[in-house]
């Protein structure tokens, strides 16, 4: 058994379980006597339970994390009410009907988000009989040190010391890359240097062809110390194991085997901009490759040079400069390269580094629709009608429209479509160098069978011919084909759908309007025409039923889109660096289940504070080795600053690397991630020779709302792309009151001069938005 387990709990803990009235009085014999954690069903009827209900206490038989308790009551049972508490009788979390209503739902997912051995669920009935079917516990037992969570770990209970560690064995090319990624991490951790050879060493590498694909099996021991995988991206998973085993002192012993859930683990990213490279290499190196991706699909849009057709890449410089004299609007993906255009050099360096972390890199190349970067230079490709003015969309069912002054789609009855089509994308492919296939777009084609060549043809078959003709063109160059799928999802308004029977079965499909119909599994709709179908924009947040719809014949995988720009801002404020790691739970590992994503988050919230600094390429001054940390200003209990109210600490001996202020929000502020931040106050600093400085305080960057956990979804659909909030720029701390009240209290550092000595901090809240500011504390650090 595992020394560490996230998951189901039931057959891991002894458990004993009392059963009483939900008002504490004692009850007779019950209709039927089981053990619902054993999945015997419990039951008293109606005339012993009345309006009163049953309370199930269960103890464990030893204190472990309890993530949610998930109850099944009968058919005919009807509740009020079900309330969860902890042993001491604090409320942790609770369902209510609505006023002279009951519960309709059978299953419930209540929250104990704690630590501890003893719980009760209280079932309020309304004069019926009550029937448990079941109770299932979920939760961490230990805490593993390895995430995503590994198949198979066990820990020991020593560490070996740093010191042990000297020399790294590798032979073959991935062991040699695998080994110098280790190695690199290694000294940045510890200050050791690690020395690589093919000889006897401290550390070994090597090539096993009987490990899964991508897997890989870690010893850390007094003995040996090995990680043994069959590819590159094994070799570094296990490299990566390795250095998450690093503590204070040193490193953990080890036993582990693990290898992926599902074959495909992608991530979508717009081509960086050249100026963010350093960060790109950073966000691979340290996010998207530990997290276990093996691919990464990189959007190209206006963001390469196209030595084949340089007026594409001129139309769009003129175009930037329309926009920003403000006479045009702004440009569809033009956060691709951040408006600017690499060379192909540039684009080949930054393919060659993510393939280097044993990542497949797939082109995207928009074809049929969302292709302005051709339209714009081209518009004799155009498809295009007289019709004038905007589309009226309701954006909470379907993705807002692009504007109509920049041509969306290319004619497929016009040949100089392909003509330039086949010209960029064979300039593409000679740049990217893809192994295996090639990202053909081909979503949210709005706007078909428009001009006199096409509009007496049936959409379906304009659309087939169109991915056929390229489908023939890849095939021929030795690639295969990709493409979004919700043309062919008979759930749209699009009369595209009756193609699905025209196309090739070997394109695999990337299915992403799952979350315009949560009530329905829409890949069916795919997989039983033949189709491999991975989820597309697949986000954390709100996926449903996902444990069952992934385990589906022919389900394949599924990615993670960002569509904002490759840098840390656009990423941090739409949630996207977190999204990633949730993500990667869900399709690394094989035991993910949405009844653990308190427990994940505990894991991930610790993890924060270093991707920080990993993505920064710096390290914050508390987390420096000799940091001391003072308390500068401090209120248990403080006034919600409202109404431009402003409170001012005034700062002795104020020279300090950083500052670290401690607050929170008393009211929300609605956020809408693919706006700016709404600031919600600010944080003035003076200093001693008169200068000043201001923080602003961010409502979903670096601070949030008082009564909601930090990382909880954004659960709404219209956040399909933006499921989080203040995810990344702070820590938190939540407490939960007696009535099961969550308070959270959010933690932000910024870095300050210590050449300047600070005088005062002054705070000072917004009066338009009245979130009402909390300040709590506030430390400087030294060191």
């Amino acid at each position: 058994m595992d020394s560490a387990y996230i998951g189901r709990l039931q057959g891991r803990l002894a458990h004993t379980v009392t059963v009483c009235s939900a008002s504490g009085r004692p009850l007779p014999a019950p209709m039927s006597e089981g053990d619902p954690l054993c999945g015997e069903p419990l039951s008293y009827p109606w005339d012993v339970v009345r309006d009163d209900g049953v309370a199930l206490c269960i103890t464990l038989e030893r204190a472990v994390y309890l993530d949610r308790a998930v109850v099944t009551v009968g058919e005919k049972t009807a509740l009020t009410a079900a309330v969860l508490r902890d042993g001491e009788g604090n409320i942790l979390s609770r369902t209510d009907a609505e006023t002279g209503k009951t519960i309709t739902e059978r299953t419930m997912a209540l929250t104990v988000d704690r630590e501890t051995d003893t719980l009760s669920i209280a079932l309020v009935s309304d004069f019926s009989d009550v029937e448990v079917l079941s109770v299932e516990l979920y939760g961490m037992i230990g805490a593993t040190p390895i995430f995503p969570t590994p198949q198979s770990a066990v820990y020991g209970e020593r560490e070996l010391p740093f010191s042990r560690f000297r020399s790294v064995a590798a032979k073959t090319a991935d062991e040699r890359r695998a080994a110098e990624i280790l190695c690199e991490k290694y000294g940045e951790k510890t200050g050791i240097t690690l020395q690589m050879t093919d000889g006897a060493a401290d550390i070994s590498l090597f090539t096993d062809p009987s490990v899964p694909a991508n897997g890989y099996r870690l010893t850390v021991s007094e003995e040996r110390t090995s990680v043994a995988a069959s590819d590159l991206r094994g070799l570094i998973m296990g490299a990566e194991s390795f250095l998450k085993l690093t503590t204070g002192t040193g490193v953990r012993t080890a036993e582990i085997e693990d290898a992926p859930f599902l074959p495909l683990r992608g991530v979508h990213l717009y081509l960086p901009a050249l100026k963010k490279m350093d960060f790109a290499h950073r966000l691979v190196r340290d996010l998207i490759s530990p997290m276990g991706y093996n691919l990464v699909i990189v959007e190209v849009a206006t963001g390469m040079e196209y030595k084949s057709h340089p007026e594409i890449n001129e139309a769009f410089r003129t175009a930037q400069e329309k926009i920003r004299a403000g006479l045009w609007p702004d440009f569809p993906h033009a956060a691709v390269a951040e408006g600017t255009v690499l060379s192909h050099e540039d684009v080949r360096a930054f393919v060659d580094d993510v393939r280097s972390f044993g990542i497949e890199v797939v082109p995207e190349v928009q074809s049929l629709g969302h292709v302005p970067y051709l339209t714009l230079a081209h518009p004799e490709i155009a498809e295009v009608e007289e019709k004038t003015g905007e589309d009226d969309i309701d954006t909470r069912a379907e993705d807002a429209r692009p504007n109509r002054f920049y041509p969306h789609c290319y004619c497929p009855s016009n040949e100089r479509s392909y003509e330039i089509l086949f010209d960029i994308l064979d300039e593409v492919i000679e740049v990217f160098r893809p192994r295996e296939y090639v990202h053909m777009g081909h979503d949210e084609v709005y706007y078909m069978g428009l001009c006199p060549k096409c509009r007496t043809k049936p959409h379906a078959e304009l659309f087939a011919s169109d991915v056929n003709r390229i489908h023939a063109h890849l095939r021929e160059k030795g690639y295969k084909m990709m493409i979004w799928s919700d043309m062919l999802q008979p759930v749209t308004k699009y009369r595209t759908p009756p193609a699905v029977d025209l196309i090739p079965k070997d394109v695999l499909c990337l299915d992403f309007i799952w979350y315009f119909h949560l009530e329905k599994d829409i890949e069916e709709n795919l997989l039983e025409k033949g189709f491999k179908v991975a989820v597309g924009n697949l986000y954390s947040s709100h996926f449903p039923r996902y444990e069952s719809r992934i385990r589906k014949s022919g389900m394949v995988g599924g990615q993670i889109s960002m569509w904002v720009a490759t840098n840390e801002g656009a990423l941090a404020q739409e949630g996207k660096l977190y999204d990633i790691m949730m993500t990667a739970q869900m399709l690394w590992s094989e035991r993910y289940t949405r009844h653990c994503r308190l427990a994940y988050d505990r894991l991930l919230r610790k993890e924060i504070p270093a991707l920080r600094d990993a993505m920064r390429g710096t390290v914050s001054p508390s987390r420096r080795a000799g940091a001391v940390t003072e308390r500068l200003y401090e209120n248990a209990s403080p006034t919600v600053l409202q109404d431009g109210a402003v409170l001012t600490v005034p700062v002795p001996d104020g020279h300090y690397n950083s500052l670290r202020f401690t607050h929170t929000m008393a009211r929300p502020v609605t956020r809408l991630p693919w706006k700016p931040y709404d600031v919600v106050a600010t944080y003035t600093l003076r200093y001693a020779d008169g200068s000043e400085e201001e923080i602003p305080v961010t409502a979903g960057g670096n601070v949030g709302y008082v009564h909601r956990r930090q990382n909880e979804p954004l659960s709404h659909k219209l956040y399909r792309h933006n499921g989080y909030t203040t995810t990344y720029l702070c820590d938190s701390e939540t407490t939960v009151a007696q009535d099961g009240t969550v308070n959270t209290d959010y933690l932000f550092e910024h870095p300050t001069s210590q050449e300047k000595a600070l005088v005062s901090v002054t705070l000072k809240e917004n009066a338009a938005l009245r979130a009402g500011v909390l300040l709590r504390r506030i430390e400087g650090v030294r060191g």
